[in-house]
């Protein structure tokens, strides 16, 4: 375990050395979107009831959006996220193709250190030695959170963390939280107080036409 979590935040430093613009593309903002937008939202949200429900584990459900949604409601949040990123960060967000999709964590959800669009597999030939694997073949290049509920209201925990930025993010209603895809980060253990409430969050996917084949960066190479 800790040589996986030394590979994560090795490679979290290589990758933004990589890229000058990642270190500067990690931002929070409050209040991004209404309070009546957060309720439109949330109500698109999947329930565990939902037989329509796509499990990505045990404990999320999503569920893809067009951005038609929320009568337009998507679409314009995406606009502005697009604006955001360029007025903020002079990040072009034009050429991606935006992928809006809304998560629902149930009690006991938490997330090891880890990259979006990828994830860390211990064996390869030759040995037992930490690499990536695309979990698709378009990975993403950005990551926007627009959460729905807060952090210590419906539930305790589901706190970003940055090892490498030194940075933490709690969910709070309406909150952006927009960083570079390659940033590590992890998610802390999300618990339930109420049968009824969940950690809920809109996420923008922003990735390329580019097709990323599975590559492997070992350990020892580091």
């Amino acid at each position: 375990m800790k040589s996986r979590q030394r590979f994560c935040e090795h490679w979290s430093k290589a990758l933004v050395q990589g890229d000058p613009t990642a270190n500067a593309t990690f931002g929070v903002v409050d209040k991004f979107i209404t309070k009546a937008e957060v309720g439109v939202l949330a109500n698109l949200c999947l329930r565990p009831s939902e037989d329509t429900a796509t499990e990505e584990s045990s404990s999320v459900l999503s569920r893809a959006l067009e951005m038609s949604d929320g009568d337009g409601l998507v679409q314009d949040i995406v606009r502005r996220i697009t604006q955001y990123a360029w007025n903020n960060h002079r990040t072009d967000l034009n050429s991606l193709h935006a992928k809006p999709s809304l998560k629902t964590s149930q009690n006991d959800y938490g997330r090891s250190l880890h990259r979006d669009g990828y994830r860390v597999c211990d064996c390869i030939e030759g040995g037992n030695v930490p690499h990536w694997r695309p979990v698709t073949g378009f990975p993403p290049t950005y990551t926007a959170l627009i959460y729905l509920s807060a952090h210590r209201r419906e539930f305790v925990g589901g706190i970003v963390s940055f090892p490498v930025q030194k940075r933490s993010v709690s969910p709070a209603y309406g909150r952006l939280l927009f960083f570079h895809s390659n940033h590590m980060h992890e998610v802390s253990c999300v618990r339930r107080t109420n049968k009824h409430m969940f950690r809920q969050h809109l996420q923008v996917l922003f990735c390329s036409g580019q097709q990323v084949l599975p590559s492997v960066h070992p350990w020892k190479a580091l």
